[in-house]
């Protein structure tokens, strides 16, 4: 037998699934939210800012692998349900050998790098360079280990293992912060902080490498690569990367500009309430890592499936999200308050509100964004970020220049608005030509995130404080979640969410 068995999941068991991946990303930021405040204090601005620059660099370079971990998951996922996995030992061993050969690049290409970072691009003081070079050589030494783990994850992906991913993931990525607290009390050199990182991705590839050979034990025995597949892969995962290098310049193209029009401090200011508002992208984060797989094989097996599931995604992730993101605009500007002090407050209360209507269009739009991935139509979303770059450049910075961080808020929202439409009529003309138009089922949706935006200037011209904010926010939400129950979602939602429920609420146990 090539693989262990897999069947097509139930809407319980995707429930369940998303409830893991939610728990793997909500733990490390609770320990992170612990952790940084202490590793500043005991190690101070210019060594935290080395390390922080050094964990930024690691992530760069995890994309080196050219989308192929994504790929591993889609093409095992379709091979399961066409295949029942005979072809998954090939498909794994292909990919594996290409993410080893990218990983020893990737590795010796941050290590011949390591001084010219040091000295010209960070601009370290000569007195850490030694430090920051030995931190910079050690974490070279996890890029081929990162790639490794990431292969293996897409194949407990395709097998929708992701209470294993959870529990292997979370621990793991918690000791990216807590492992500095292990190390202080004895030295604050930056070779040494980084010591329990690199003996934590070992750990992480030899556990996905162990879960995996009891799922595909002919892993061990396959020899063959197939190249051909591997072309295959690659050119799937070229646009996969193609994403996830445009999707950070889009990011960061705000706080370019307005460290360029307005101030540096205007930064922080924009950077701090981003910070806090884009936790809300933990949802459609949590549900669409369950659906990939899912949306992989239904597309390989009946595309006629895909739609029901689709339009039950789009408007759960709408129910949840836009209370929370009405909670951030009412109450949000206070709660900054309490959190980071009266300036931070002041300056951004607009931003608040903008990016939570922005970012809240956003997670709904993943939905359309990662159904186009599962179905090979990858190269979609990938060009529409690419084209938007120069677009959305004028846009911010003729809106910050205006209005400063608030206008570069609003073109954030307004572009995320704009992609939404653009990706959901793709999903339409790419993935459900054949059947029937899908985009007036998704009008209502659309409704809720647009009564967000109708909220921003009626929550400008309120001046509470923090309880009667809170209080405000509270009946807003309980409005949207009843006009959601009774006008979002059909009777068959209102019985999947009644049926589902003790998934999220539940004890989460024995989940496949």
């Amino acid at each position: 037998m090539a693989s262990a068995a897999v069947s097509m999941p139930t809407e319980d068991r995707i429930v369940r699934n998303a409830a893991w991946n939610f728990a793997g990303m909500a733990l490390p930021i609770a320990v992170a939210l612990g952790c940084i405040p202490v590793v500043v204090a005991r190690l101070g601005a210019e060594r935290f800012g080395v390390l922080s620059l050094a964990w930024l660099i690691v992530t760069y370079f995890g994309q080196f692998n050219f989308g192929l971990g994504r790929a591993t998951a889609k093409f095992a996922a379709e091979d399961l349900a066409n295949e029942a996995g005979r072809n998954v030992p090939t498909i794994v061993r292909s990919s594996l050998v290409v993410h080893v050969v990218l990983g020893l690049i990737g590795g010796v290409a941050l290590a011949s790098a390591t001084p010219w970072l040091a000295a010209r691009v960070f601009h370290v003081p000569a007195d850490l360079r030694p430090e920051t070079s030995g931190c910079l050589l050690l974490l070279a030494l996890t890029i081929p280990l990162i790639l490794v783990s990431d292969c293996l994850r897409g194949l407990l992906e395709a097998y929708r293992r992701f209470d294993q991913i959870a529990v292997v993931q979370a621990p793991a990525t918690a000791m990216t912060y807590l492992g500095p607290l292990f190390v202080l009390p004895w030295t604050d050199n930056l070779a040494a902080i980084i010591v329990p990182t690199l003996l934590t991705r070992a750990a992480v590839a030899s556990v996905y490498a162990w879960l995996s050979l009891r799922l595909v034990p002919n892993i061990r025995r396959t020899r063959v690569v197939d190249w051909t597949l591997v072309a295959r892969m690659l050119r799937f995962g070229g646009w996969v990367t193609v994403s996830a290098l445009s999707a950070p310049l889009l990011a960061g193209l705000d706080r370019i500009t307005i460290a360029a029009v307005v101030s540096l401090s205007a930064v922080a200011w924009y950077a701090t309430p981003f910070e806090v508002v884009s936790k809300l992208w933990l949802l459609s984060a949590g549900l669409l890592g369950a659906l990939f797989p899912v949306f992989a094989g239904l597309a390989a097996r009946d595309r006629t499936a895909l739609a029901p599931l689709y339009l039950r995604a789009t408007k759960l992730l709408t129910a949840a999200v836009v209370p929370a993101a009405a909670l951030l605009i009412f109450a949000g500007p206070e709660l900054l308050r309490l959190w980071v002090g009266d300036e931070f407050a002041a300056h951004g209360a607009p931003v608040v509100r903008w990016l939570a209507v922005g970012i809240a269009v956003n997670v709904v739009a993943q939905v359309p964004f990662t159904l186009l991935q599962s179905v090979g139509q990858a190269r979609v979303p990938a060009l529409l970020q690419v084209v938007q770059i120069p677009f959305y450049a004028g846009l911010v910075w003729l809106s910050a220049s205006a209005f400063g961080i608030a206008g570069a808020a609003a073109a954030w929202a307004l572009r995320a608005a704009v992609e939404a439409v653009v990706l959901f009529f793709a999903v339409d003309r790419c993935v459900f030509a054949s059947i029937e138009p899908r985009s007036v089922s998704l009008l209502r949706p659309a409704a809720a995130c647009g009564v967000l935006a109708v909220f921003v200037p009626i929550a400008g011209q309120l001046s509470l404080g923090l309880p009667a904010s809170v209080l405000v926010a509270t009946g807003v939400v309980a409005l949207i979640l009843a006009a959601e129950w009774n006008f979002l979602l059909s009777a068959a939602d209102r019985t999947a969410v009644m049926t589902h429920r003790h998934a999220l609420f539940g004890r989460v146990r024995g989940v496949a």
